[in-house]
């Protein structure tokens, strides 16, 4: 990546800041969307969980607080892990409301899929 990139912080002024050139974003057919950020600070910088990222006309969200390293005594290293909107969803179960079940096949329309989410 290596260029500069806005994070948004609920309740503070968005970060700007350089990433460095081992961020990156793993995108896979049924899996996971994720943008992986990795740079360093100067001074603390605190970036909680609910901050946001666009990157390439993608929205990414931070659900877990960032990794912080501290190496020496200006400088900080940050990893933080930014998930796609569909990542909300992994705090939900499906619930097949037919036979009661939690595991079962996801074969069904749209609507039903929507009507199993507990």
């Amino acid at each position: 990546m290596g260029h500069e990139i806005s994070i948004i912080r609920p309740d503070r002024e968005p970060l700007v800041l350089a990433v460095d050139d081992s961020s990156y974003r793993r995108r896979e057919i049924m899996g996971e969307d994720e943008l992986v950020l990795n740079f360093s600070l100067a001074v603390y910088e605190e970036i909680p969980a609910g901050s946001t990222v666009t990157f390439e006309g993608d929205t990414y969200t931070l659900f877990q607080p960032c990794r912080v390293d501290k190496r020496g005594s200006r400088n900080f290293e940050y990893q933080a892990t930014f998930n796609a909107d569909y990542a909300y969803l992994k705090k939900y179960m499906f619930y097949n409301w037919v036979d009661k079940r939690l595991s079962f096949d996801l074969t069904a329309r749209p609507w039903e899929h929507i009507q199993m989410i507990v």
